[in-house]
């Protein structure tokens, strides 16, 4: 493998000199470059080819996760990683900025972060939010190949219901896989796109909370730079994940309105009820199915 430049930004030189003797500690072949704050972290990467970015969350001049942004929107190949104690962090962030955490508080935490920054490229950090287990996820969707009309009719009924409850454009019922999202059901004209990483299912899918809310699309500062939103004929956006019985969001059901909404906790309890039937149609169908597929 070769060499990986990594920037390590933190604004407590001690610790900042603690991270970077943990590369050479394990013998790595590593180029690190530091930075105290982000803003230096800012020119750094303006002058230097970077292959990842190590933060610490409190920078002085802003958070770590927005350093992350910046990289994300200008180096988009680069890997980030969040180097912080678990109690500093505002984990509502997590839902739309792609980072991997690694929390330094544990024990192995410097072994973990070597580890992570040093693996081969091509099992590196997509450019959206990813599950924990994908690769389980991933797995688990295997199962959901072309559905039964039973089985599409029972989902496009579903949509209708979340179109009628919240007074939506659309409602639509999308299986994620690796890249793209596939919409098996739908009621309204909104046409979601198929590009998992310009989709709000791929957010969704690692909500913390059981469903996403997204009050005014346009304004929301999870959302504030993405270029794909601000032309999308959405006021507001509420979703919850699909899941399977092993625990591995498979899909969401998405509901869309072309004007703002303020959404309550029981518009959420009611989506995520939507995403609880929505699994339960996907598991009937394909206890029923013989071969790959639900149906054949």
């Amino acid at each position: 493998m070769a060499e990986r430049t990594v920037l390590v930004v933190d604004p407590d030189e001690e610790d900042r000199r603690e991270t970077a003797e943990a590369f050479r500690t394990a013998a790595v072949e590593a180029n690190i470059v530091a930075a105290g704050s982000r803003s230096q972290a800012v020119d750094v990467l303006a002058e230097t080819a970077v292959d990842a970015v190590v933060t610490r969350y409190h920078l002085g001049d802003g958070t770590g996760l927005e350093l992350v942004a910046t990289v994300r929107e200008q180096y988009p190949k680069t890997d980030c990683f969040l180097y912080a104690e678990t109690t500093a962090i505002d984990t509502e962030s997590f839902e739309v900025t792609v980072v991997e955490f690694v929390p330094r508080d544990r024990p192995d935490a410097s072994e973990t972060l070597v580890s992570l920054v040093t693996q081969e490229p091509e099992v590196g950090q997509a450019n959206y939010p990813v599950p924990s287990d994908e690769s389980g996820r991933l797995a688990a969707l295997d199962r959901y190949g072309t559905l039964s009309e039973q089985t599409t009719t029972a989902l496009t009924r579903l949509c209708s219901l979340g179109r009628q409850q919240f007074d939506a454009s659309t409602a639509v019922v999308a299986l994620v896989d690796e890249h793209s999202q596939r919409v098996v059901a739908s009621e309204g004209p909104l046409d979601p796109p198929s590009d998992r990483a310009t989709s709000l299912s791929t957010h969704t899918l690692v909500s913390e909370d059981g469903s996403m809310a997204v009050d005014n699309l346009q304004a929301d500062q999870r959302f504030v730079g993405e270029e794909h939103f601000k032309t999308a004929d959405i006021g507001a956006y509420l979703g919850a994940p699909v899941t399977t019985p092993e625990g591995h969001p498979v899909g969401v059901v998405n509901i869309y309105r072309t004007h703002p909404r303020e959404f309550t906790a029981s518009d959420r309890t009611y989506v995520e009820t939507l995403a609880e039937l929505a699994a339960d149609i996907f598991l009937l169908g394909t206890a029923g199915a013989t071969g790959r597929g639900v149906s054949e």
